[in-house]
């Protein structure tokens, strides 16, 4: 179970063993943390933008939370999955053993097992041994090479070792005791679609609300009204798929910009009622609608934009 996870991210910024950096790397010019990493064959990727978080503290805070749960699903590889998987062009039935030319005209059986700071090669001629002799005698090498070295995770640094360690122990234990042909290099596909999918509808859960609000001149004495839950996307105001907005228009050309702004400030205030609750209009209204309620603080020429991430207390404002 993903247990809830707060917004809030110490101000120190150090982290031991690797867990700063582990799988998450900072867009400087885009002020957002992104996680990637690739295990089992899949890459992982979700992205964290301060403007969405509100800092970068809780932005940080929350892909390192988010990788933490991705890694509680997907293992690593270990060193025996990757030396006993089979490539497409694979001829003897065993990873690591291959029939290769030696000289002008001879062949041998060779056994290849890669280690972390180099390879280990032996090869067992054809002419001398027979071609199936030689095939076995390559076979039987890789395998005392592979009872040889404990079975370890593959991870970029020690933090992801020990976190997968924590989490997958019974992994190592199982895979030493499997026989080399029976090893799985994959968890069970349609688990782990499952499982990934409940870490991605949580964290869309964890992402706070925004709320965007707009009064821009328009033309000759218009006002264009526009609310929406942060989502929008392109020079044209289109929102994105499940986001919401909401427009509208005033005009000051029969009465004063005072009296033009009185309408507008009631008719915004609606608006966020309707796209979220009267709470969080109230909130805007008490924290952010000062220019609105004040003629003289409000640019006719330049307008009013407002973009704010809402608290999390489900009453916002009495």
């Amino acid at each position: 179970m993903i247990q809830p996870l707060s917004l809030v991210c110490p101000d120190d910024d150090t982290a031991p063993g690797g867990a700063e950096t582990y799988g998450v790397y900072r867009e400087q010019k885009t002020g957002t943390f992104v996680v990637m990493m690739t295990r089992q064959g899949r890459t992982v990727l979700r992205r964290f933008a301060d403007a969405i978080y509100g800092s970068s503290g809780a932005a940080r805070a929350q892909a390192r939370a988010y990788r933490d749960a991705v890694i509680q699903v997907l293992p690593p590889a270990t060193n025996l999955e990757r030396n006993t998987r089979l490539h497409k062009n694979n001829t003897s039935g065993m990873a690591g053993v291959a029939r290769v030319r030696t000289g002008h005209s001879g062949f041998a059986w060779r056994a290849t097992l890669e280690l972390k700071h180099g390879t280990r090669r032996k090869s067992f001629s054809v002419n001398k041994y027979g071609e199936e002799r030689a095939r076995d005698l390559a076979m039987a090498e890789r395998e005392t090479w592979l009872a040889q070295y404990p079975v370890v995770f593959l991870t970029q640094d020690d933090y992801g070792r020990a976190q997968a360690q924590r989490s997958f122990a019974d992994r190592l234990s199982r895979l030493a005791k499997t026989p080399v042909e029976e090893i799985p290099f994959k968890q069970d596909a349609e688990e782990v679609e499952v499982r990934l999918a409940a870490i991605e509808a949580h964290f869309d859960a964890m992402r706070p609300r925004r709320l965007r609000v707009s009064v821009l001149p328009q033309g000759y004495r218009y006002l264009a009204l526009l609310v929406s839950d942060g989502g929008l996307q392109g020079a044209a105001g289109r929102a994105r798929r499940g986001h919401k907005v909401l427009r509208g228009s005033a005009s000051f050309r029969s009465r004063d910009l005072g009296e033009a702004l009185a309408s507008v400030t009631a008719r915004i205030e609606a608006m966020i009622a309707r796209l979220y609750d009267r709470d969080v209009a109230r909130w805007f209204m008490a924290h952010h609608a000062g220019p609105l309620r004040d003629p003289a603080r409000f640019e006719a020429e330049r307008g009013l934009r407002v973009l704010a991430v809402l608290p999390e207390s489900a009453r916002y404002y009495r």
